[in-house]
């Protein structure tokens, strides 16, 4: 017998009663296999009486019996209701008298009800950029100076567009604890930094400098002024953008083949980064007017992740502006916790309503990518994933990526040609 009361609108108790002779016949089978695989003085293996096995088992037995029981009414119980149960009971006044039925609580989260915005032909904007001859231009000069070459002039003054190599003493620092070796550009009008303020110094001559406390660098924001010995001026030299320098990138036959690959790159990531805004669009229009209850629990455990990942992100000194940006982190947490735990509900239900499947290979290739990401052979990780009971979860996150693509796919996409 199971009768349900609601205490939230994502919650239920259930009070389950099991009846007397349902018990009885599960405490037999728990006393017919302690006596099979139990020792009792004078007895064979499953020829001692139940009265015997009473003597010495009696305890054991019924809270074996309880166990077994529980677990199997409880899942008949939810199996018989409509709603659809999140995570694991919390199972409470379990009560079974001598002869009686077994009674006991099962509180549950539920999912909520979730009644569907249009989904359908849903209007968005897809960013169309095309590539241009000067965004390759700006990749290939971006390789020329990662092969750059430094090479030391002839001792003169330094000079706007040098780069200088050179040591410097750290406010208070003792006198023979020079930092050695830190290479910088020479740069006129660079009045906040070092570089501009060594023009005119020459090979083996120290210049105090001044770098201002707004830098950050001086704990008290003050200006901190300290030494700076030029050791050697150099010249920055780039490479020629030939095919022998290109070859050097990887196998290529040339620069115009280089070329080719860096467009299709760009193209590659321009039409991901669209994608990915569409997907954005798609779910802030599906979270638009969205109301419904959320699980307490599930919420709260939400909250207490994203919270942790945002208190990482910052640094507390226990002030009184740290506590109230604390209260802040708190807020922007719970929002965001609020915003993703609505939006997998929806998708959830979209699945369910347009009776979406999951690809037989989709949930293979998503280990094989993930295994590929951490540097393990697929089916080590899969065993693992199996073990810790998060098959269900990658599932569960592919169906509902698998509800977000039939979104955009039922849309009216417009093309706009975005900004760089």
């Amino acid at each position: 017998m199971v009768s349900v009361k609601e205490t939230h609108p994502c919650r239920r108790e259930l009070q389950i009663e099991v009846p007397p002779e349902a018990m009885e016949e599960e405490l037999f089978s728990v006393y017919g296999q302690l006596g099979r695989t139990r020792r009792i003085p004078g007895f064979r293996p499953g020829k001692a009486p139940r009265r015997v096995l009473e003597k010495y088992f009696s305890g054991d037995a019924r809270a074996r019996a309880i166990e077994n029981r529980l677990g199997r009414a409880y899942i008949e119980a939810v199996g018989d209701q409509e709603f659809r149960v999140l995570g694991d009971p919390e199972i409470s006044d379990v009560d079974w008298p001598e002869g009686g039925p077994l009674t006991f609580k099962a509180a549950v989260e539920i999912s909520p009800p979730v009644k569907l915005p249009q989904y359908r032909e849903l209007k968005l904007k897809r960013k169309v950029l095309p590539v241009e001859e000067s965004d390759l231009d700006r990749v290939i000069e971006d390789l020329r100076e990662r092969k750059a070459e430094y090479l030391t002039e002839p001792p003169r003054p330094a000079a706007d567009g040098d780069w200088a190599l050179v040591d410097y003493l750290p406010p208070g620092r003792e006198d023979d604890q020079w930092v050695e070796g830190a290479l910088i550009e020479i740069a006129a009008g660079g009045d906040r930094g070092v570089g501009g303020q060594l023009i005119g110094l020459e090979p083996d001559q120290v210049r105090e400098v001044t770098l201002p406390g707004a830098n950050g660098e001086s704990p008290s924001g003050q200006d901190a002024v300290f030494p700076v010995r030029l050791r050697e001026i150099k010249k920055r030299v780039l490479p020629e953008a030939d095919d022998e320098w290109a070859r050097g990138w990887g196998e290529y036959s040339g620069v115009e083949e280089l070329r080719k690959q860096i467009r299709e790159d760009i193209a590659e990531s321009r039409r991901l980064e669209a994608r990915r805004d569409l997907e954005s669009q798609a779910m802030e229009v599906l979270l638009k007017g969205s109301d419904f209850p959320l699980p307490p629990a599930a919420l709260r455990q939400l909250v207490d992740n994203r919270l942790a990942e945002l208190k990482r992100m910052t640094a507390s000194t226990g002030t009184e502006e740290d506590r109230a940006a604390g209260e802040k982190l708190a807020e922007a947490a719970r929002a965001e916790a609020e915003k993703e735990l609505r939006l997998i509900f929806i998708l959830r239900e979209i699945a369910r309503a347009e009776k979406l499947e999951l690809d037989p290979r989709a949930l293979g290739d998503e280990i094989a990518r993930l295994a590929r990401r951490e540097g393990v052979e697929p089916a080590r990780l899969r065993q693992a994933l199996e073990e810790e009971g998060r098959i269900p979860m990658l599932r569960d996150r592919l169906i509902r990526q698998r509800a977000l693509d039939f979104v955009i796919e039922q849309a009216r996409i417009k093309d706009e040609k975005g900004e760089k």
